[in-house]
């Protein structure tokens, strides 16, 4: 078997692909990625998305045995999609999309999470754990994929 390996890279901007031996880059190429921002709405088509990595993944391993493909992505970014046919039911949310802010304002502000900081802080000062005095001053933010799910099944009617 070949030693040559596939390295993806699904990036913020563009997606590049590129077939490497053991010794050099054989070929490489890349594509725009086409994320739709509009005002608080940063999203990938996943259909188009999933096109692009096919045909530069067929264009860069064309006639040539591979043994392996790494990948790289925005780990933050995800789809839900139908459980019976696996056809995504919104496009990809990305790590930069910032649509769940009002839900994470909302969860910092509520009552269970600022006293659950104050025993955080109280803890760390009287066991001298700088851990948990720390741990007591973080907040929730939309980069968070949690609040980000949670906006989509609150306000995707198909998810719903």
């Amino acid at each position: 078997m070949s030693g040559n390996i596939i390295a993806l890279d699904i990036g913020t901007t563009n997606i590049k692909a590129a077939l490497i031996s053991s010794s050099t880059v054989l070929s490489s190429r890349s594509c725009p990625l086409k994320t739709v921002i509009s005002g608080d709405r940063v999203e990938i088509d996943p259909l188009l998305l999933w096109g692009d990595v096919q045909r530069l993944l067929r264009e860069v391993g064309e006639g040539v045995e591979v043994a392996g493909i790494g990948i790289s992505t925005h780990r933050g970014t995800f789809v839900t999609c139908d459980r019976e046919t696996g056809v995504p039911l919104h496009n990809l949310i990305t790590w930069a999309d910032r649509r769940a802010v009002g839900l994470c304002d909302e969860y910092n502000a509520s009552y269970t999470t600022r006293i659950g900081k104050s025993l955080l802080w109280v803890l760390g000062r009287v066991t001298g754990s700088s851990h948990l005095t720390c741990l007591s001053t973080f907040d929730v933010n939309a980069a968070n994929v949690h609040f980000r799910y949670a906006w989509v099944l609150k306000n995707v009617a198909k998810t719903q």
